[in-house]
């Protein structure tokens, strides 16, 4: 039951930061916090003991980035050293809980928010509750067919919050290697939506590449590599997504079964300010390119 406060009924947000973020598939297994998540948890704990009413929420900045900030304007009555006493132990809780990852910068915080007209009702939040602590986050499944290698094959980022005229949008970005498995996933977060009556889209599908043991291109670039570069190539796959699988997908369609190898100069800070490419690594990524053309000779 709501506890009713002392104090008159204000605006303020509610939000959380400090979180490392990152790309939602190169960094996905990394386990680092989702402020959407932790915002909705937050919100939970808070209106399970102080009568709050939603204005309105945000968070993330895209659906291939690891939400890293997000926050709610509320309509509270709370009594502001309870309600930061609440942020206070959720703070220690998910700083806890991410001490592993990125969890040293995490900050819960209480400001003033500017007035509203109107507050969303509350089976609205309490849809919006439902939705933040079902939905899929973080790794679905691991991929065993590279022995070599730790590699995730099927994730689920809960990307964005935003709020407008409509309502509460919630975008998710799905990924995995295995065509069946990314489709499960988008059924559990219909589930979700059918649960809760929202309705839900689906778009922007990136067809799922899948491992190929016997790929003999695979085997080409691997002797090209030795011979340019003096040692074996470090053959990986990643948990992003690939052009490869839509020219597969097409092939296909055509009825062709055409092998595909993805190679690419040496990045840092993938989708983020601090994106960097080696300059040395494109001129290497051109002469393999050659060296495997001229070793396949025009067949």
């Amino acid at each position: 039951s709501a506890i009713s406060g002392s104090e008159a009924y204000r605006f303020v947000t509610i939000g959380v930061s400090g979180l490392q973020g990152g790309h939602s598939g190169m960094d996905i297994h990394r386990e680092r916090g989702n402020s959407n998540r932790l915002l909705g948890r937050t919100l939970a704990a808070c209106a399970e003991k102080f009568d709050l009413h939603l204005v309105s929420v945000k968070g993330g900045s895209a659906m291939n980035v690891l939400p890293a900030e997000s926050a709610a304007v509320i309509f509270t009555n709370a009594p502001e050293a309870a309600l930061k006493a609440e942020l206070a132990h959720w703070e220690a809780t998910f700083k806890n809980e991410l001490k592993a990852s990125d969890g040293a910068g995490l900050v819960l915080t209480l400001k003033d928010a500017p007035a509203s007209d109107t507050v969303l009702s509350a089976a609205t939040l309490q849809k919006l509750l439902t939705a933040l602590t079902l939905i899929p986050h973080g790794v679905q499944a691991m991929d065993l067919n590279m022995k070599d290698q730790t590699l995730v094959e099927s994730s689920n980022n809960l990307a964005v919050l935003s709020t407008d005229d409509e309502g509460i949008h919630i975008n998710c970005a799905s990924r995995s290697s295995v065509g069946s498995k990314k489709v499960f996933i988008y059924e559990q977060i219909k589930a979700v939506a059918d649960a809760i009556g929202a309705t839900l889209t689906y778009s922007g599908d990136y067809p799922a590449w899948e491992y190929n043991p016997t790929s003999k291109l695979r085997d080409t670039f691997r002797a090209a590599y030795k011979t340019l570069f003096g040692k074996d190539a470090k053959v990986e796959g990643i948990h992003a997504g690939l052009e490869c699988g839509l020219f597969s997908e097409k092939f296909k369609e055509l009825g062709h079964d055409v092998d595909f190898v993805a190679f690419g100069p040496n990045i840092s800070g993938a989708h983020s300010v601090n994106e960097k490419v080696s300059r040395s690594s494109v001129e290497n990524m051109w002469k393999l390119l050659k060296e495997v053309l001229k070793n396949l000779g025009g067949k």
